[in-house]
């Protein structure tokens, strides 16, 4: 959906919420004066969907296309119908949210199954290792082993991007006490700076 379409989405959104906390009609259902015959047609047109023509409404309705096109027009059916796909695709969209979340459950709770069969199976390599007992793994099946333990210890550890280090610097320079003398020393052959520090202080 573009931006258009979701200002439309919201405000098809909002137009029904106000018109439920108003008691008021919906705009796809029928509206006061509204002949039965004319809403069973708009009914018709509204449930066709991407497939609605008039001429498809007059066929069904046993009526004239000139009829159904005069009931489109004076109940104003394609705005009607509009703001009846807005809500219905919002009612989609909300469904379909809850269904990828119960599909990542699912997915979830298998993975989690999966890995306790694993688990168990490699509880039991382990007794026959411990036992002493070979376990006539191949070459390839050893390989694997190797590269799905690697995988996960490097999950567990972590990538080194991932890592933080704090930096410290560290900046050797020369600062003078009020209550230091100077002893005449040089630093690079400049002019006397500070007095040395005794041996053996840091």
């Amino acid at each position: 959906m573009n931006a258009n379409d979701d200002k439309r989405y919201f405000d098809a959104l909002e137009n029904a919420e106000t018109a439920e906390e108003k008691g008021k009609r919906q705009l796809w259902e029928r509206q006061v004066g509204e002949s039965s015959k004319a809403y069973s047609a708009f009914q018709k047109y509204r449930d066709l969907a991407e497939r609605r023509t008039m001429k498809k409404v007059a066929e069904m309705s046993q009526c004239s296309e000139q009829n159904i096109a005069r009931w489109a027009q004076r109940w104003a059916w394609t705005h009607r119908a509009a703001e009846f796909d807005m809500v219905e695709q919002g009612k989609w969209r909300e469904q379909a949210s809850r269904d990828r979340m119960q599909m990542k459950r699912r997915q979830i709770a298998l993975g989690q199954q999966l890995q306790a069969i694993a688990a168990h199976g490699v509880r039991e390599w382990q007794q026959r290792i411990a036992a002493g007992q070979a376990l006539n793994l191949s070459a390839n099946e050893i390989a694997t082993l190797m590269e799905v333990g690697s995988k996960l210890e490097q999950n567990g550890v972590g990538d080194e991007k991932d890592r933080r280090y704090t930096k410290i610097v560290v900046n050797f320079g020369t600062h003078e006490y009020e209550d230091e003398q100077d002893d005449g020393k040089t630093i690079d052959g400049g002019e006397p700076r500070t007095k040395a520090l005794p041996e053996g202080n840091s």
